[in-house]
């Protein structure tokens, strides 16, 4: 066998066993996506209540929101969700308080999964867990 097809048989080799680990690789340990996925869906599941008060920062009129989600939302979901709620309500602050059931969101109580708010307008929204 010449040389040349030697070393034809050494790369096609080492292409398949590439492909194997790869394959089997991606049934261990799927793609980070899919993780994200499962975490973007956490955070689309939650319930915007009718309990809304505005109140005023700063001397401006601001909005503040009970929301319920999952007791186990991350600080990354909740922003995200707090970014829904907020947008384009024309106020320039707001409060969103989290809780982890309806019920409790329609209530008075403080909130028990977290608290997040714009301590200015324009500023970074800060969370607080509960």
């Amino acid at each position: 066998m010449s040389k040349g097809k030697k070393i034809g048989i050494a790369v096609a080799a080492v292409f398949v066993v590439v492909i194997a680990v790869s394959a089997i690789t991606y049934q261990i340990a799927p793609p980070a996506s899919s993780a994200t996925d499962a975490q973007q869906t956490v955070a689309d599941e939650y319930t915007k209540t009718d309990a809304s008060q505005s109140y005023v920062r700063d001397g401006e009129e601001c909005m503040g929101y009970r929301v319920a989600v999952s007791a186990t939302a991350t600080e990354e979901q909740l922003l995200s969700v707090f970014e829904e709620v907020v947008a384009g309500d024309g106020y320039p602050m707001h409060t969103v308080w989290f809780y982890s059931s309806v019920d409790k969101a329609q209530g008075g109580d403080q909130y028990d999964v977290a608290m997040v708010e714009e301590e200015s307008a324009g500023g970074d929204p800060v969370v607080t867990m509960a």
